[in-house]
């Protein structure tokens, strides 16, 4: 009995020294993060420096992991590399909408990875674990260095190995040298101005400089400490277990049995008027997109009209469609058999509607696009519904087919290959092509709004200039000159891709840029004359 419990409490200890050395390596993994952070992140806009330190909070944790927790490198490999994938792509396009949607990609390859720190199988994720793991990774972030300074790390035994008494005695070396330095370096100083020149301005002090560079490697190592002990560390947080598909559907069903359940009669009520309802709209819309132009004219209403108005509006509609039938599938009661099916069958021929409303909604952006141009929420508004599309086919394939444990995944991976898609096809170039080419049809080119689009649009509006009417190139070429010149000095952390493409296709027509954006100013500073005049 004894023996036994020695070997536990040996057990105990020896689990306890592996979670200190871990806590250790974690802290000190922050701190270096935190001094690159500083280094890096000074460079403004963002570019390679944003790639660079989520590559080394990204090789910190495989660093880590590689000795203390092995077994997280062995499945879900793909994390690793699609942690880097989207802050890639994020230096590759200058798009602010694309660099937002690329950054919230690798927050959501974050959570993941958290989520499988935690044991999760990803591929049967669920939406309140996804949820979950994003307020999770601000949560841990915040209060994780706490956890590891006061309960992880053991104070009273640092962990004694190679690299812990070579770093003691480099430091015991720092502490020798330090004041013959000082004395010595006075002295020679004192013997010659020029050295004593170097020293000086090797040494300023400067202690706003000081502590503006002491707060940023102390914000971002403790972000990155936390994140890190949320990653590596088994039980940082408490999360549900998972459960099969069978005990989750019975507990869901018995967590609202006390709050709110829908009889079979009532959701057959509310999915059979829905149906009605969206059957009825189908109905009109199949008239006008078999009837054409003169369906629509007849309806006395203009073709633009008809382009223009409701595009939004049933973007909206599929948007709320989704939620109200993952819902309405946790709520319902289908105790039988043929209510099962009978539901089944009503949300599917709603989803079945609904793909007809969408391609109303494509069909009359596809008008507006070709009357009044390409712009960029018209383009990612119609990618939108094609995510859309693609996540309403994952929930009959998943959810009606008493699959549900498979949607969130599934959904979210479609996401994640619509941002990588979007990246690949470059929205700002495509608008610009697509608007030039219109002007071959007799279609004014909205040089107003053109020539605010990103660094990627940059090499095709240079392409585009003599084609423009002369007005309209002055415009252009003044707005290039003005922002996308080539700088006179360029730092190697904000490097990006794009710019540099842009760059490169301004700096052969600078005299040309540079006498339209002077003419642009001389226009501007004439004197107006008066009515008195």
């Amino acid at each position: 009995m004894i023996e036994a419990l020695d070997l536990d409490m040996q057990g105990t200890d020896k689990a306890v020294e592996a979670r200190s050395r871990m806590a250790w390596g974690i802290l000190g993994a922050g701190l270096l993060v935190g001094i690159l952070c500083d280094g890096l992140l000074r460079a403004w806009p963002l570019g390679l420096n944003g790639f660079l330190v989520t590559a080394a909070i990204g090789a910190a944790t495989i660093f880590i992991a590689r000795h203390h927790r092995p077994e997280l490198l062995d499945r879900e490999r793909w994390l690793w590399p699609a942690l880097l994938l989207f802050p890639a792509l994020a230096l590759w396009r200058d798009s602010p909408f694309l660099t937002a949607v690329n950054w919230l990609s690798t927050a959501i390859i974050v959570s993941l990875i958290l989520l499988h720190s935690l044991g999760r199988r990803l591929r049967r994720v669920r939406l309140f674990d996804f949820a979950f793991g994003m307020l999770a990774v601000f949560g841990t972030s915040v209060v994780g260095p706490l956890f590891i300074l006061f309960n992880d790390v053991k104070w009273g035994g640092v962990p004694r190995n190679d690299w812990t008494r070579r770093s003691v005695a480099a430091l015991r070396g720092v502490f020798i040298a330090a004041p013959l330095l000082i004395v010595f370096g006075t002295l020679l100083a004192s013997a010659d101005a020029a050295f004593k020149g170097l020293l000086t301005g090797l040494f300023r002090f400067d202690p706003v400089a000081m502590i503006q560079h002491g707060f940023l490697i102390g914000f971002a190592g403790w972000f990155v400490t936390g994140f890190l002990r949320g990653a590596l560390v088994s039980d940082s947080i408490e999360i549900p277990k998972e459960k099969s598909e069978d005990q989750e559907s019975d507990t869901a069903r018995n967590a609202v049995e006390g709050f709110f359940k829908l009889g079979f009669v009532e959701t057959s009520v509310v999915l059979g008027s829905m149906n009605l309802l969206f059957g009825s709209f189908v109905a009109v819309q199949f008239a006008y997109l078999f009837g054409g132009r003169t369906r629509v004219l007849a309806a006395g209403i203009t073709y633009t009209e008809y382009a223009r108005s409701g595009f939004f509006e049933l973007a909206a509609v599929a948007a709320l469609t989704l939620p109200f039938l993952i819902i309405l599938d946790r709520i319902a009661r289908r105790d039988e058999r043929p209510q099962a099916v009978t539901f089944k069958l009503m949300a599917g021929s709603l989803v079945g509607f609904l793909f007809v409303m969408m391609g109303s909604a494509v069909y009359r952006m596809a008008l507006y696009q070709q009357e009044f141009g390409l712009t960029e929420l018209r383009f990612y508004v119609s990618a939108f519904m094609l995510w859309m599309a693609a996540t309403f086919l994952i929930f009959i394939f998943t959810v009606l087919r008493d699959r549900r444990d498979k949607f969130a995944f599934h959904a979210l991976a479609a996401g994640l290959a619509m941002a990588v898609a979007l990246n690949v096809v470059n929205p700002d170039r495509l608008i610009v092509r697509y608007n030039v080419e219109r002007m071959a049809q007799g279609k004014p080119f909205d040089v107003s709004y053109n020539k605010g689009l990103s660094a990627d649009a940059v090499p095709d509006l240079i392409d585009a200039l003599p084609k423009l009417p002369q007005s309209d190139r002055t415009i252009l070429a003044e707005q290039l000159f003005a922002n996308w010149m080539p700088p006179e000095s360029r730092d190697w952390r904000n490097f990006h891709f794009a710019r540099t493409y842009a760059w490169r296709a301004t700096g052969p027509h600078e005299a040309e840029l540079k006498r339209a954006y002077e003419l642009r100013h001389q226009e501007s500073r004439a004197p107006v004359a008066t009515a008195s005049e």
